[in-house]
């Protein structure tokens, strides 16, 4: 699979206009519930995905078919984003605003969706997302974590 991450990796590139950071962060699957502990402090939520705060390395859902599924391939081409945002510099202030983060999250589902049309499908996770971004600031008190927001294909298909 490692070969899948390098091709995902440099879509991110490639779609985001990052500089090729020159290494590959791990990607590790695990159970749904471990991720959900991680991403939401165990709340039921959507989660399928999130990049390791200080580590290269980004933990998906082990339900996911990365090998044939456009649709969870575009989900870890999101997490790469995130990945060369972070090496981009981006990331580096704990104190970003709500806005500075629903930017980060809106130029990873860009990529996202324009991962999806050059594959010929719709990313229904990023037409989403991207609907909803807009609205997450303006709620009393909303500062989201990265990992909050809904990383996720709708409905995750087993291999």
């Amino acid at each position: 699979m490692r070969t899948l991450f390098d091709i995902l990796l440099s879509w991110a590139v490639t779609l985001s206009g990052y500089p090729p950071p020159g290494i590959v962060p791990e990607v590790t699957p695990i159970p749904p519930a471990e991720l959900h502990q991680r991403v939401c402090k165990g709340a039921p939520c959507a989660a399928l995905a999130m990049l390791l705060p200080d580590e290269d390395r980004i933990l998906v859902d082990e339900r996911l078919n990365l090998e044939h599924d456009t649709e969870a391939q575009g989900l870890l081409v999101h997490e790469f984003v995130h990945f060369l945002q972070r090496r981009a510099g981006k990331m580096d202030r704990t104190d970003l605003s709500c806005e500075e983060r629903m930017s980060l999250e809106r130029e990873a589902y860009i990529v996202q969706a324009r991962f999806a049309a050059e594959h010929g499908s719709g990313s229904q996770t990023a037409a989403a997302a991207l609907e909803l971004l807009p609205r997450v600031c303006a709620k009393p008190g909303a500062v989201p974590g990265m990992g909050g927001m809904p990383h996720s294909p709708l409905h995750p298909r087993s291999p």
